[in-house]
């Protein structure tokens, strides 16, 4: 289990503890004496509040968590169509496939180039989140 999926395990957990004690409160409140009916158990309403943030601070782990496999995600779809673009640009540079004449060369140098400024704009942009 992955820390993500471990997270939202507790998170269900904390909202199954959290409904059960506000069924708690509501059947006390129900069947509490007669001078208490609209007066709520403070250490039992302190608890709901207490899971209430909880909840919330979970939420934002597993948000966090989300948006960074979001992020990596990005990063591979981004990424993985300039690695074939920048090798075979550098081998087209070397003369691997034979020599070009130099037009041809200047155009794919501007490729191989372009392609690494893209390729370092998008690992700077998504390495600054």
């Amino acid at each position: 289990m992955t820390r993500f999926e471990d997270d939202k395990h507790r998170l269900r957990e904390i909202e199954q503890i959290n409904l059960i004690l506000k069924e708690i409160l509501v059947h006390l409140e129900k069947h509490g004496s007669s001078k208490d009916k609209n007066s709520k158990p403070p250490e039992l309403r302190y608890k709901i509040d207490e899971l209430n943030l909880v909840t919330k601070e979970i939420k934002n782990i597993i948000n966090k968590d989300q948006l960074q496999d979001d992020l990596f995600d990005l990063s591979d779809k981004l990424r993985n169509p300039l690695v074939p673009i920048i090798a075979y640009t550098d081998m087209l540079i070397l003369g691997k496939f034979g020599n070009l004449e130099s037009s041809q060369l200047n155009k794919i140098k501007a490729v191989n180039n372009n392609a690494k400024l893209l390729q370092k704009r998008i690992t700077d942009t998504l390495n600054t989140n």
